[in-house]
């Protein structure tokens, strides 16, 4: 399917989730190898608060941000935030 996509020269997002304790990037444990880009999202809860983060583990052609991101969600998307609070 990826080869597929691939051939008209779009931009796919494939989501996949994971049991917590998984150490694979992917259900199947194959898509992380085909793909171009893998980004982890995690969600912690800690007491009464929650706190999201994201990592980019793959992203082929590129020189990337290789840090733990944290990130909230708003009614404006997903925004990038400067640092854990």
């Amino acid at each position: 399917m990826i080869g597929e996509l691939k051939k008209y020269k779009l931009t796919t997002l494939l989501t996949s989730e994971l049991y917590e304790e998984s150490k694979r990037l992917s259900a199947d444990g194959i898509s992380e190898f085909i793909t171009d880009g893998v980004i982890v999202m995690h969600y912690i809860e800690i007491g009464v608060g929650d706190y999201r983060s994201l990592e980019i583990r793959k992203m082929r052609y590129s020189n990337y941000n290789k840090d733990i991101i944290p990130y909230t969600i708003t009614n404006k998307g997903i925004e990038i935030m400067e640092e854990l609070k």
